[in-house]
Formats: C-alpha cells, structure tokens, sequence
C-alpha cells in the first residue's frame, strides 16, 4: 500500500512519518525534501521521486500534496491503491514552528529562498482551506484520514494498518494472475474499515472455487496460517508477526460468477460510494453495479417473510424443549433469536444488514436494550427460559402474521 502523508510546511509530516515507519519497519520513506537535498536539481528530484513511487510497492511517502509533482502522482497512480493521512494544522501552528526548523530550511536547496516560507505556508493554507486536497486526491485515494499532530500517537493506536496492507497484497496477487473484478463489501466496501475488522472480498471468475484456493495459498503461502472454503467462500486466517498491534487478519473472499450471486451482501452493506469498493475493475464494472443495485430487491428485509420464519422456528423450538432434544433446543433457539434482532430492526426502519444484523451506528446495541433482548441471549433449559422467549416472540407476532402456509 502507498501510504500518503500530506499537509503544509511545518503540519508535522515527517514526525508522523516515522511513528508511523515504527508500525511498518518494511516501508521505506519517501520524503520530497530528502530528494532535494539528495539531487539539488529541483527537476531532477522530482523526477526521480515520481519515478520512485511508481516502481515501489509498499511506500510511507511525504510530500505536501499540491503542484506539479502531486498532479503527476494522481495521473499515473491507480484508483483506491493509496491511503491519505492529512496532517491538517492550522496556518498560524506551522508559521509558528519556523524559529525551531530554521536551519533545516536552509539545508533544502528550494527554488524560492528559506526566507519565502511563511509566504508559502500562507500560500497552501488557502488551497487547504478550500478542500482542495480532497478535490486533488479523492478519486484516487482509498481512505482519506484528517487529523492534528497532536492527535498522531491516538490515530497509530486506531488506524488499520494490518488490513490496508494485506489489501495491497491481495489486490497485487489478483493482478498478476490476470483477474480482473474484485470488489470489497462490508466494512472495507462502506470505508469503515477499523483495527477488529475482517476483509470481505468479492472475486467474479469462472474459475473453480479450488483452483482460486489453491492459487492463494501458493502465492501467500508464508503469511497465511489457514486457508479453506465454505460453500462459495475462501477464508484466509494471516498472521504477521510484522504488525506489534494486530498479529491476525481474517480474509474472507467470495468466488461468483455472476454478480447477481452477491448482491444480497452487497446491499446489505450499505456501500454509499460504489467507486470505493472496486478492488479490481474500472468504469464498467462501477456501473453495472449500480445497475445491480437499482434493480435488486432484498426479499429477506420483508417483515412477513422474517414473521413467518420466527412463527416456523418456535414451534421447532417448542418440540424440541417437549422432547428434551437439548442440541435442538439450542440450535432453534438461535434461530429464533436472529429472527426477533431482523424484526426488531425493521421495527426501527433499520433494514439493511446481511444475514447477521450489524452494529453499524450504535442501532443493533440500543435495539438489545430498548427492548431488553439482552435477556434472551444466553439460553438455558428450562422451563422460565421457554416462557421468557415465547413471550417475546408472541409480542411480535400478534399482529397480522400470514400462518397460512403452515396450515397445509
């Protein structure tokens, strides 16, 4: 992953960039001022920082983020294959910091003399005020963060790294084999990615399920401890010894060959920007899933539909309690559970979650103690639990429940 750290003379970049390489000790930095006091030349170093980022992989790279040199990073660099971390103190904060790095201006051989930057830090200030980096860098960027100086250590303790890395590496993996669609869904898909989450990946091939297994696991064969597949999903269990504040990533990749096989979970990511979640693919592939989605219709946030589920499984529930079957007692009684949380969020007007509702926003945490399903979650045999929950499910089906189709 390109690790962009952008932000006005003085916003504490360099700093940053080197907590940030104590994180990612295999990441080199490229900073833009070591090329000027290497190459003296301006044009010769910033020909040869460009063409450095484009040859190297994995990079923690300082610039500022603006002229000619940004503009031709943004050209050349390709969409969702870098990460922004925008040091974004205030003018007066960096025209402040001067005194302190004198002597460090004046080692840089810059086109405009040591004594023009406070001109310079004016200059940018107005660019960043404008949103201008956003403008400049958006489209190709994965993730922008913004963020003080002061704040550096309490982001390193947040930030994903892990995952924004080994999302590089797969993406990479996919490319050399000549794939040519992957898509993120869940957290990675919405831009939400955080320091627990997994990495859901959709790969649309017709190769066998197998053969893509195999293919994974001989080309990341040293970082991963587990590979193996459920149904049309691979899931890869890595470990990196490399990363001090997560040492274990879940990757769960699903293979389709057809996108209409995954758009329940798609959708139910709640995916607002589609350009973010393209992995692999470009402008085509942004579109038919747009048109995925405008003609999809998510048949399981139908509160019949979840009614009738949780009517069919109390009464399994019941049998199972009648004949003291105490696995099938607690399989069904999940059952029911799952069903009651899918009502519950209809309930609330809370209906886009895949087939386990999430806890996206607080919703799912203050639906458990609106209505008190904390009580439910930890089942036992007896006869105060089966009351307890049939209660609750009675409350939810009193009103119109279709039981017709149980009636043949």
């Amino acid at each position: 992953m390109k690790f962009f750290v952008l932000g006005n003379i003085n916003a504490g970049k360099s700093t940053f960039a080197k907590k940030l390489q104590s994180l990612l000790p295999h990441y080199p930095i490229l900073a833009i001022d070591t090329y000027r006091k290497t190459y003296r030349i301006e044009h010769k170093a910033q020909q040869k920082f460009i063409s450095d980022i484009g040859k190297i992989h994995n990079a923690i790279i300082e610039m500022v983020g603006f002229g000619d040199v940004a503009k031709a990073i943004v050209r050349n660099i390709k969409a969702n294959e870098c990460v922004i971390f925008y040091l974004n103190d205030d003018k007066q904060t960096c025209l402040n910091r001067i005194p302190a790095k004198q002597q460090e201006f004046n080692r840089i051989p810059y086109r405009e003399s040591p004594q023009a930057v406070p001109k310079t830090i004016a200059m940018l200030d107005k660019y960043f005020s404008k949103g201008e980096l956003y403008k400049r860098w958006g489209k190709v960027a994965l993730k922008i963060f913004a963020f003080s100086s002061l704040q550096t250590d309490k982001m390193l303790d947040i930030l994903p790294l892990m995952q924004y890395h080994y999302i590089s590496v797969i993406r990479k993996f996919f490319y050399t084999s000549r794939y040519t669609t992957l898509i993120a869904f869940g957290s990675l898909g919405r831009g939400t990615l955080h320091k627990d989450s997994d990495i859901d990946l959709i790969l649309l091939t017709r190769q066998p399920l197998s053969i893509v297994q195999q293919k994974i696991h001989n080309a990341l064969m040293s970082c991963i401890e587990t590979i193996y597949s459920i149904d049309n999903k691979i899931i890869i269990i890595i470990r990196d010894y490399g990363f001090k504040a997560q040492e274990y990533l879940v990757v769960e990749i699903m293979v389709v060959k057809k996108l209409k096989e995954c758009m329940q979970y798609y959708h139910g990511s709640r995916i607002s920007d589609v350009a973010k979640s393209i992995v692999l693919g470009g402008e085509s592939l942004i579109n038919r899933l747009i048109a995925e989605l405008r003609d999809f219709t998510p048949q399981d946030y139908s509160l019949s539909m979840c009614k009738n589920k949780l009517y069919s499984y109390l009464i399994l529930l019941r049998k199972a309690y009648a004949t003291q079957d105490y696995f099938g007692f607690s399989f069904y009684y999940n059952l029911v559970i799952t069903q009651i949380m899918r009502i519950l969020c209809i309930k609330e007007n809370y209906t886009q979650y895949l087939y386990c509702p999430k806890n996206i926003n607080n919703t799912t945490t203050m639906i458990l103690q609106k209505y008190n399903v904390l009580s439910l979650l930890y089942p036992t045999y007896t006869q105060d639990c089966m009351q307890n929950i049939e209660a609750f499910c009675d409350y939810l089906l009193k009103n119109n429940i279709d039981t017709s189709i149980f009636d043949k």
